[in-house]
């Protein structure tokens, strides 16, 4: 997902919760009747792209995202070390008109770590995106015990999505929440339920 995207989806999340907050007692001053801004309200396109890097950071603390994983000897800037041949290099901060730099199933994670970042008020999205990483360290169980008996060895990691478990692609479309995952010229995984456009984590 693009962080043109993602930064949509966290400013709809915003408005949603300030129009809300507008029609309640609280946003009115009970003396003067003035409005009393809700503090979304300050939340500036910087704060939301820091937000968005503290949900990256985050997502490669709590899980180990495959895009992440770096061989010892790479140039890439180390997290934190995944074993003696590997570690999980630092997420790339989020930039207009880049991608997150996160695994796409983990994408939604990323965002609801974002917006409990951005106001205590938000802290149900903690929840969410704990379900989200419990599920992908399940559907991705097999495929890590697979690498830790293997390291990867510098060979290539392939992906491609699917809407139906059916029809693939190489790149994530909108609706897909199925992902498969093959390793050099190894044979494509089994399809790996993920999670859908809505954010409702898969089964």
């Amino acid at each position: 997902m693009t962080v043109d995207k993602a930064l949509a989806i966290i400013d709809a999340i915003i408005t949603d919760t300030v129009n809300a907050y507008k029609n309640t007692s609280d946003s009115t001053d009970p003396t003067t009747g003035a409005y009393i801004p809700h503090p979304l309200e300050a939340k500036t396109q910087a704060d939301k792209l820091e937000a968005l890097d503290f949900g990256l950071r985050e997502s490669a603390l709590n899980v180990i995202p495959v895009t992440l994983i770096e061989t010892t000897g790479s140039t890439a800037t180390e997290f934190r070390p995944l074993d003696q041949n590997r570690y999980i290099r630092l997420p790339a901060y989020p930039t207009i008109g880049n991608n997150l730099d996160i695994d796409e199933s983990l994408v939604y994670a990323t965002i609801y770590k974002a917006l409990s970042y951005l106001w205590d008020g938000y802290q149900s999205y903690e929840t969410k995106a704990n379900t989200i990483y419990a599920n992908y360290k399940d559907a991705m169980r097999d495929y890590f015990l697979s690498i830790d008996v293997a390291p990867t060895n510098n060979i290539p990691i392939y992906f491609r999505y699917s809407v139906d478990a059916i029809n693939w692609h190489d790149v994530y479309q909108d609706g897909d929440i199925y992902i498969s995952i093959k390793q050099g010229d190894g044979l494509w995984s089994n399809p790996i339920r993920f999670v859908g456009k809505d954010g409702a984590t898969g089964t």
